[in-house]
């Protein structure tokens, strides 16, 4: 049952990697009715949609291309004290509902960022640099982190790596908890290369607290037939039901997550 002051709240989602001029595709997101959008490839703009969703944060070196985080109006939602902005394309979100949920944004274009350090395994050193934030076990993590496991090889395994840092931290991919596919052998996508139905992979995901699993209401990947017109790129939509304060003291719900596309 819900404690006293923390009632139960619903928190959709969408992940988007919107292929720029956001404003001209801003009514489709809106339909989508998110409360969080997180935006790869969008530019620094305060609001989309005609003020439907305001900018929370953004982070980026051109302002027409970057990753972005709005809300819909009246929810109380900033940029996480943890945030590093040398760790570039990835921005932690808190967000004032059932005792505070936070959203750690991805879009791992990490072959452009101008962080010290190799290239390899930037996504890493930005996991363990939010391993405090993934330890309040209250994150989802999702975005564009434009990698899959089919793509590993034997000498740098890099998203198994990934999947790695999140699993020792308590977390689960929900399109493979869904599906129960393996990792790098998906039958969904959410990128079509260059638009090309006959290449698809899945590269934007959603990773949550393994206690989550119960109160996901929906998952899923967005219908290519609508959403290839406007970028290369399917919407993730997530929407959990946010149980009070303490997830693990929360009665369980049951769970109806869908996937389709």
């Amino acid at each position: 049952m819900a404690s006293p002051g923390y009632p139960s709240a619903r928190l959709r989602v969408v992940a988007w990697n919107i292929n720029m001029a956001a404003q001209h595709k801003a009514s489709d997101l809106v339909d989508l009715a998110p409360d969080i959008a997180v935006l790869a490839e969008t530019a620094e703009v305060p609001e989309l949609g005609r003020g439907s969703l305001v900018r929370i944060g953004w982070a980026g070196r051109n302002p027409q291309k970057g990753l972005g985080v709005f809300a819909r109006p009246g929810l109380v939602a900033t940029v996480d004290g943890s945030w590093d902005p040398v760790r570039e394309w990835f921005l932690p979100i808190h967000v004032e509902l059932a005792g505070g949920i936070d959203v750690l944004a991805v879009w791992a274009m990490n072959h452009r960022s101008q962080e010290p350090g190799p290239r390899r395994g930037r996504t890493h050193r930005a996991l363990e640099h939010y391993g405090p934030l993934l330890a309040r076990n209250r994150t989802l993590v999702i975005g564009d982190f434009n990698d899959n496991a089919q793509w590993d090889t034997l000498r740098y395994p890099a998203f198994a790596r990934t999947v790695g840092i999140l699993a020792e931290a308590g977390y689960v991919s929900l399109y493979h908890a869904r599906t129960g596919e393996a990792q790098g052998r998906e039958t969904g996508a959410s990128l079509y290369w260059y638009r090309h139905r006959d290449r698809p992979y899945l590269v934007d995901h959603a990773f949550v607290p393994a206690s989550w699993l119960a109160h996901v209401r929906r998952f899923e990947l967005g219908d290519p037939d609508r959403w290839l017109r406007s970028s290369d790129h399917v919407p993730l939509i997530v929407e959990l039901a946010m149980p009070p304060t303490r997830w693990e003291t929360a009665e369980p719900l049951l769970s109806t997550v869908a996937e389709s596309g």
